[in-house]
This record gives structure tokens, sequence and C-alpha cells, in this order.
């Protein structure tokens, strides 16, 4: 976990142990999410009062939106959606999420050549439905250059009442360059506040 060769936050390069855990083939989509809101166990995205805000294609069917990965969800309502689903569902640790990412071993999703970044999001230059590109050795898709991705972390060390205020993001947008979508790099966010270009994927683990 880490690297040696990005910003000071990925260093140092350790090894952590992950117990068995099942992954999000995709990100959470907003037809996905829209059912946790109708339930009324989840609060609105950021961009609900406007419209979706990010730059999609504008010949995307109906059913094609549904399956844009759900962007503008703050930190506690990605954890609202995953009690919502029910026990064992959770955001992945980073750990989890960099093993799962990186199939192991890679740099990037796709491998460990930054060239090779054409075919795993084709020719991407705005967010597209989930699993528009291929899946990595794991079967995930979009771990990179989909949307950034909320994981449990905080980013930095726990304030003297044990609460966080900046959790860990993962995984780069469609418009980040491919330096930012290597497994290793982070970024992160308040926990209240909705992002856009920011979604969550969800694990599940054994209970």
């Amino acid at each position: 976990m880490g690297s040696t060769e990005g910003d000071r936050d990925e260093r140092p390069v350790r090894e952590i142990g992950v117990e068995g855990f099942e992954m999000g083939r995709t990100e959470v989509t907003v037809g996905w999410y829209l059912l946790c809101m109708a339930d009324g166990a989840c609060g609105a995205p950021s961009w609900w009062s406007i419209g979706y805000f990010e730059e999609t294609a504008l010949e995307l069917t109906p059913a094609e939106r549904a399956r844009l990965p759900v962007t503008g969800v703050s930190w506690q309502e990605a954890g609202a959606f995953c009690r919502w689903l029910g026990p064992g569902y959770a955001l992945p640790t980073e750990a989890e999420w960099e093993f799962a990412a990186g199939a192991g071993i890679r740099k990037f999703p796709w491998g460990n050549d930054p060239r090779e970044r054409l075919r795993e999001a084709g020719t991407r230059r705005r967010l597209m439905p989930s699993a528009s590109a291929r899946p990595n050795a794991f079967g995930l898709h979009d771990m990179a250059g989909g949307s950034w991705e909320w994981v449990q972390d905080c980013y930095e060390p726990l304030r003297p009442d044990g609460t966080c205020a900046r959790r860990v993001t993962k995984g780069g947008s469609w418009s980040d360059r491919t330096w930012n979508l290597r497994v290793a790099n982070k970024s992160h966010g308040l926990e209240a506040v909705g992002y856009k270009g920011l979604g969550f994927r969800v694990v599940r683990r054994a209970r």
C-alpha cells in the first residue's frame, strides 16, 4: 500500500493485511441511490435542486442516465446508503480499495503502463454510465477515470474527541490527468459535503 513516487500522503509504502470482502463491481449509480432516497433513508445529492451538474453526453437515454455514478453525495450520506443496504455493507477501507483497484500488484487499475489508459477509459471527456470501460483484473469497473470515491478512512489523525473532519477519497475522475489515476493516489474531502466528481462504491464483509 502506498507509493514513493507520489505525494507525501502516499508514504510510507507498507504491507497491510485485509480480511475477505466483496466489492461492488461498479460505483453506486444514480438509479440505485434514488431508491434509497425514495425510502427516506438517504438525503439528496448536492445537485438535486438544480439538476444533474456533471458533464454528460446529451444523447444518453433515461436508462443510461440512471446508470451514471451518483456524485455530489457526502461521506455521511454514503454511510447512510450502506446502512440502508443492511448489515455487513460499508464503505471500503483505503487498504481494501487499493488492493481491489490494483488487483493486488498494479500501479493503475488497468496495469503498470500509463499509456494503456485509453484502453481502460476509451476517449472519455465526460462522465459516462457505469461499466462503460473494461473491468480490471478483479472484474471491477471504473476504479479510475469515472468519479472519485469515498473510503472509510480519516485523512488525518482523529481529533481529541475522536471525530474526523476530512475523509480519504480515491480513484480520480474522468477529468483527471493519468497521474492522478494511480492506485496509491489519494485526495480528501469534508465528510459533510457532497462534491462534484465524487461518488462511492460499497463493500460487503462477512458478518
